[in-house]
């Protein structure tokens, strides 16, 4: 089942909602269609299995089916980053230091 994150302040478990990158992907991409089933997650424990309910242009909205709690990973991952050329840097730390990456701490 695909797996999508909805970011902490715009988590509300009786509104899902896929925007923009997330919509995108799962609706040209995946080419997702209402009746199909997605978990979507917010990185800070919440994980939701959902129904798609309707897909428009800017945004995919899901009927909730069954909500769960997540545990932390019982271990600890590292990161290390050889520094590349370029802008690239700026996205590796942007995507690193966001919060679904589900850290537990910084």
């Amino acid at each position: 089942m695909h797996r999508f994150y909805i970011a902490p302040e715009d988590w509300n478990p009786d509104s899902l909602v896929l925007a923009g990158a997330e919509a995108h992907h799962a609706r040209d991409v995946l080419r997702l269609q209402p009746g199909g089933r997605v978990v979507v997650f917010n990185g800070r424990g919440h994980e939701i299995t959902a129904e798609i309910a309707k897909v428009s242009r800017g945004e995919i909205l899901l009927r909730k089916m069954h909500e769960a709690r997540v545990l932390p990973l019982p271990c600890r991952i590292t990161l290390a980053q050889a520094i590349p050329k370029g802008k690239n840097m700026d996205l590796i730390v942007q995507k690193q230091s966001r919060s679904e990456r589900g850290r537990s701490r910084h």
